[in-house]
């Protein structure tokens, strides 16, 4: 094994994946992503884990000139999409996967696997919708192209009455090849496509992205500028979850509470744009350096306001009899599944599972801060409204003791040129933790791979929607709102 960069390496061989990630996880490794990038005699694979004294480790596997291996999904459920997206990205044909349908690419396309050019076309089947095609089932599609402004997203609903026995969900429609886009451009020419990725998770993936470049060049960040950083991070889950409890609103017809959501919203994006130059916080966060707020005392102000309506909304919001008899019991996502799929954020926590990278993994100005994951046991759609409820309550507190100390001025540190090498970084979004891998040869990208917490979290929903009234999906739904710019990468 070496170590570089915060990541330890190890090498298996193909035959030995299985036994390597089982011993992993039996040892109390935590599972983060797999990819994959051209390695020197082919292909290699990467399994990304946190290990149980917070350090990254990184599990490569050659491929040499072998382009079919054994799925791992039956030991470790959360690569089922890791794995079909390698497929399609990279032409690996993983035996034994329980669902080998294309995951990324639409049916037309008969080019070679986009990041392995070299390769010959590989042979692809065309997407099929899973269908249980009994007598007295019906079937009710939806989308990708839905009534409401949102992205597309494809629903197939299998029903018997109002009951949805089985949900066939396809993403991935407007993908539009940031990974490969990013391959050969600067570090500053990257974190301006990086950061539009999603503009709900702006910051988080500008954050992620500094932090593997800090990682490579061995940079040490000021202390006051990590706790302004924290303090933009915070900003983003407020105006999230915002949304999110607004949402929520708008599913159960309160629609004053839910308009009443959206304008807390727009406040918090009216701050962050008179702060920071940017509603959804471009330009914020850069390696070494943080984006200084025009206006502090303003800022703060226009927070502790901000704050006092939230709070009282949101008590508002929850004392309504019809938000909780609808939301209670509502697309329940139980402990064993979310972990066995790899939940990450609030659906984990609403499900159990304390996973919060703030406290299992602090990294910057949350390394002082010693936060615990707020968690419920219920794992259903009130459980999720209400760990937004506590997170909400809790980021206005630590924005606010933030911007303090980051008052102060933070060093702007230059990044040193034509730095090389490799770095992971994990960072908690509003949605959960977010995972970058970013490899740079003299400054320049090599490999870029990120793995969103959407992206972890999509296939519960499938999961949450089971045994549910189909007219209780947009509810289910928005109990979750996920990205779906964060998959369609």
């Amino acid at each position: 094994m070496t170590a570089l960069n915060g990541i330890t390496w190890r090498t298996v061989s193909v035959a030995d994946r299985a036994g390597a990630v089982r011993s992993l996880l039996a040892e109390g490794h935590a599972f983060h992503m797999c990819f994959a990038e051209q390695g020197m005699n082919g292909i290699d694979l990467i399994y990304l884990f946190t290990q149980p004294d917070g350090g990254l480790l990184a599990v490569r596997a050659p491929l040499g000139g072998v382009h079919e291996v054994e799925s791992l999904v039956e030991h470790l459920p959360a690569l089922h999409w890791d794995e079909r997206e390698i497929q399609d990205m990279y032409g690996v044909r993983f035996t034994g996967h329980p669902d080998p349908r294309p995951l990324l690419l639409p049916d037309e396309y008969q080019g070679p696997p986009p990041l392995a050019p070299r390769q010959a076309r590989a042979v692809r089947e065309p997407w099929r919708p899973h269908s249980l095609r009994q007598h007295g089932l019906v079937e009710v599609p939806v989308g990708p192209v839905h009534a409401g402004i949102i992205e597309s997203g494809h629903f197939l609903f299998t029903t018997v009455g109002e009951t949805i026995l089985q949900l066939d969900a396809r993403l991935f429609w407007n993908h539009r090849g940031i990974e490969a886009n990013l391959a050969g451009r600067s570090i500053e020419d990257a974190l301006r496509i990086v950061e539009r990725t999603c503009g709900s998770c702006s910051a988080t993936h500008q954050e992620a992205f500094s932090q593997a470049v800090e990682a490579i060049a061995g940079m040490e960040v000021a202390t006051t500028t990590l706790a302004l950083r924290a303090a933009i991070l915070e900003l983003e889950r407020i105006y999230n979850h915002l949304n999110d409890l607004g949402q929520l609103a708008t599913g159960v017809a309160l629609s004053i509470l839910a308009q009443q959501g959206m304008r807390l919203k727009e406040r918090a994006l009216r701050l962050q744009g008179a702060a920071f130059g940017h509603r959804y916080l471009f330009g914020a966060i850069r390696p070494g350096q943080v984006r200084q707020p025009s206006d502090l005392p303003a800022l703060v102000k226009g927070l502790a306001s901000l704050r006092d309506d939230s709070a009282a909304w949101a008590e508002r919001l929850f004392a309504n009899a019809g938000f909780r008899d609808r939301l209670s019991g509502t697309g329940r996502v139980a402990k064993d599944a979310a972990r066995s799929l790899g939940a990450v954020g609030p659906v984990a926590r609403a499900s159990g599972i304390a996973a919060d990278v703030r406290s299992d993994r602090p990294y910057g100005a949350y390394r002082s801060l010693r936060l615990s994951a707020q968690t419920k046991a219920a794992g259903d759609a009130f459980a999720r409204a209400e760990i937004r409820r506590l997170e909400l309550a809790e980021s206005f507190s630590l924005v606010l003791a933030l911007l303090q100390t980051g008052a102060e001025g933070s060093r702007q540190d230059p990044l040193p040129a034509d730095i090389s090498g490799a770095a992971a970084a994990i960072v908690e979004s509003p949605r959960g933790a977010e995972t970058q891998f970013l490899r740079l040869s003299s400054g320049r990208i090599e490999r870029m791979h990120l793995r969103s917490a959407s992206f972890a979290n999509w296939p519960l929903i499938m999961v949450a929607s089971a045994d549910n009234p189909i007219g209780d999906f947009p509810l289910i739904n928005k109990s979750f709102e996920l990205c779906y710019a964060c998959c369609d990468r």
